[in-house]
């Protein structure tokens, strides 16, 4: 069904957006997912975008014998 609108990307994005740096504890990044309701966040370096981790990307880790005995070591950068 068209209703001869014309949706563009622009018009899904949000301005001001939850993001969250590449050096914080992936389980900040694990909290922000949760609190916000969201599926994934951008990870940034200096206010650039570089990347992107999701929820799918937390819990394929989190289920690693070996990441997850080390959760309070691994950083967002590790995982995106």
């Amino acid at each position: 069904m068209s209703t001869g609108t014309t949706l563009r990307v622009g018009n899904l994005m949000t301005a001001d957006p939850v993001v969250v740096d590449q050096d914080a504890p992936i389980a900040d990044a694990e909290m922000l997912l949760r609190s916000y309701r969201i599926s994934g966040l951008p990870v940034v370096e200096d206010g650039t975008l570089i990347g992107v981790i999701s929820q799918t990307d937390i819990l394929n880790a989190r289920s690693s014998e070996l990441i997850g005995s080390n959760w309070n070591r691994v950083r967002v950068r590790h995982l995106m």
